[in-house]
Parts: structure tokens; C-alpha cells; sequence
């Protein structure tokens, strides 16, 4: 089967979905199929990969649309986002070519974002009837695309938490997955719980921060790992005479040194406001670490399945890693149930082959 997978890649930008589509596309090849891989917002020229690439360069429906006539594949899996969407699909079903899009956040499932049409910035009159325009404008762009859901033929969620109300579709429930790695603990002076992700609006940092100093004797440090993607963030973690006794930032870490600083931590801390399924939660669970989330639980997995604690409320969020701190032995049961809920359920070559079926049943389906 020939295979077109449409995403940033992970040499470029080192994200979550950018890994995951990078390990499905290794193993598919390995499989046997003709995989290619169409590199949206490319920054080399080629990809020392052992799959084909193809850069999308320019207008990215123009581009698509170039790659679906020179690849000609039998199925498109696109994992970028639903921004180009329904013009991508129309491309698609122009060419007799199905396609299958792969929910990587919780707003690839939603209509639009509320904050486009409340925004309301303290300027010029002039400016917030354009900046309004402008939201009014993103916004029915994104209602359009978000009818495109109904025009694919199949879609892949994360988890079930993604499924809008109504879903009809055809459709699989396919978790993130992660080969299983013996770390070495990163060596450290004193227990610490970790916080690991870029640092965002999204991702809400200053949460942990906040944290740290709120927690100032439990006995731990607060450690935080992940590039700097807003200036805010930067202004902040400069600022060191206002930083907690306790917190550390750490910079980027490679994958390898994220496995070994949450070996040697207590327990992950999550405070982003909304994920897909977040790649280090596996992580973790794979080194036997628990995860205390804010606010955020994929598919209410961290409850139901005992695998982590999910607050809710920042008075919550404090109670919760100060009791995980002092509670060994809770740690350590909740970090075992993770352990083997991410075996059972978050293995590659088991999700691939998953995913690979799937697409040979949308691909042999009648329109």
C-alpha cells in the first residue's frame, strides 16, 4: 500500500505528534508499505531518513495537491492540524485518493476558539474593529475545516475523550506509544518532582512556578525541563531574584535526558491546559512514575485507570503533590498500575499494526 503521511517532522520540530508520526513511519516502511512522507514547513533539503520525504514548500494545499499527483498514494494519513483541511480533502477525493486525519490536540475536534470572537484588546477603535474582523474571519475559516471531519474517510483519536457528541464517522481509538527504555536517574542532590514540556501559553509554566513557591518545605526541589517558545517565559525565568528557592530550569532536553530526569524524580507534574495524549505521560509511566495533572486527563485515563492523580482547581493541585511527596507508598502503587497500563496499551509495534489496519480497511472500502 502506498502511504502518504502529511506532518512537520521531527528533525525540524521536535514535537510530540512530529515523534510519533516519525515512529509510524519507520514501522509501516518496515512492513512493507511504500511510505512517504510529506514534510510541512521543511528545514533541510533532504531527510536522512529510511523512508522517502517530500517537502511541501510554498502554499501548502498547492503543495499537497502537487504531492498527491507526483506520490500517488492510495491513502493520505494526516496528522498536521485541521487548518488546510477541507481544502486538502476536496484534493484528495479530486485524485480517487482516501484519506484519514489523525487528531493530535483537542482542538483538531472543535469548531473554533471561543477567544476569537470574545477577544476584546483595550486599542484603537480602528484596530479592534480589524482585529475582530480578522477572528471573525479565522473563525468561519475553522467552521469550514471543521466540516471537512465529515468528509474523511476515516479519523484517528488519541483517546475517547476526543470523540465530539454525534461522531458517526469511521473511525479507530489509537494511543500515542513508546518503545520501553531502562533509564539511568539523573543525579541530583535532593528529591525533586519534574515538570517537562516547551514552554507555552498552552502548557501554562507559571502554574509550577507558582507551585514551588507556595511549597516551599515539603522537602523537594521543583525542576522544569523544555525549550522557551514564548518571550513571557523567558522575561520570567530571567528574573531570578523572583523565582522560588526550590525551582530549577533545566533548558531542552533531549528524549534520552527527559527519560532520565523523570527516572529520578518522584512523579511527573502536568499543568497544560489541553494535550492530545502528551508523550511524556508514557514516558513516565514507563519509567514507573505516576503523573499529577492540573487540569488536563486524556480520555479521564489518569482516574479511572488509577494511573495518576487530575485536580482540577489550583487548591486541589497543591493538596495533591504535597500528599504524593510525603506518601511513598501511594507513589509507588500508582506508578506500578501506570507502568503496566503503558505496556498493555501504549506498545509501538502493537498500535502500529493497529493503525496499519486500519488503514487497509479504509483504503479497500467503497466510496
Amino acid at each position: 500500500m502506498r502511504i502518504l503521511i502529511v506532518n512537520s517532522h521531527v528533525l525540524d520540530i521536535p514535537g510530540g505528534s512530529e515523534t510519533q508520526c516519525h515512529d509510524i513511519a519507520l514501522r509501516l516502511a518496515e512492513l512493507g508499505h511504500a511510505v512517504t512522507y510529506a514534510v510541512c514547513r521543511p528545514g533541510r533539503q533532504t531527510y536522512d531518513v529510511p523512508y522517502k520525504t517530500y517537502p511541501l514548500r510554498g502554499s501548502l494545499p498547492a503543495a499537497f495537491a502537487a504531492a498527491l499527483t507526483q506520490v500517488e498514494p492510495d491513502i493520505v494519513y494526516w496528522r498536521r492540524n485541521k487548518r488546510y483541511l477541507l481544502r486538502s480533502v476536496f484534493a484528495a477525493k479530486r485524485r480517487h485518493v482516501k484519506f484519514v486525519f489523525a487528531v493530535s490536540a483537542g482542538a483538531d475536534v472543535k469548531m473554533f476558539n471561543k477567544r476569537q470572537l470574545l477577544a476584546n484588546d483595550v486599542v484603537g477603535l480602528l484596530r479592534r474593529l480589524w482585529r475582530r474582523a480578522a477572528a471573525i474571519g479565522t473563525t468561519f475559516t475553522g467552521m469550514a475545516n471543521h466540516f471537512a471531519l465529515s468528509l474523511v474517510d476515516g479519523v484517528v483519536f488519541q483517546h475517547s475523550g476526543q470523540i465530539p457528541p454525534g461522531f458517526r464517522g469511521t473511525s479507530r481509538i489509537i494511543y500515542n506509544s513508546r518503545q520501553p527504555l531502562e533509564a539511568t536517574p539523573a543525579p541530583s542532590s535532593a528529591p525533586y518532582v519534574l515538570w517537562v514540556g516547551n514552554l507555552k501559553t498552552i502548557k501554562h509554566p507559571e502554574h509550577f512556578i507558582r507551585l514551588a513557591a507556595e511549597l516551599p518545605n515539603i522537602g523537594v526541589e521543583f525542576w522544569m525541563a523544555g525549550g522557551i517558545q514564548d518571550a513571557v517565559y523567558a522575561r520570567m525565568l530571567n528574573d531570578r531574584a523572583s523565582l522560588p528557592g526550590s525551582f530549577r530550569y533545566l533548558g531542552a532536553q533531549s528524549p534520552d535526558e527527559v527519560d532520565s530526569l523523570i527516572k529520578g524524580s518522584l512523579f511527573l507534574v502536568s499543568t497544560s491546559a489541553e494535550e492530545g495524549f502528551p508523550n511524556v505521560f508514557i514516558q513516565a509511566w514507563l519509567q514507573r512514575r505516576t503523573v499529577v495533572s492540573l487540569s488536563f486527563d486524556p480520555g479521564n485515563m489518569l482516574v479511572t485507570e488509577k494511573i495518576g492523580l487530575c485536580s482540577g482547581s489550583h487548591a486541589a493541585f497543591k493538596h495533591d503533590v504535597s500528599r504524593l511527596v510525603a506518601d511513598r507508598a501511594l507513589r509507588e502503587s500508582t506508578g506500578e498500575r501506570a507502568f503496566q497500563f503503558a505496556i498493555a496499551n501504549c506498545d509501538p509495534e502493537t498500535n502500529v499494526r493497529r493503525l496499519e489496519a486500519f488503514l487497509i480497511e479504509v483504503a479497500s472500502a467503497e466510496r
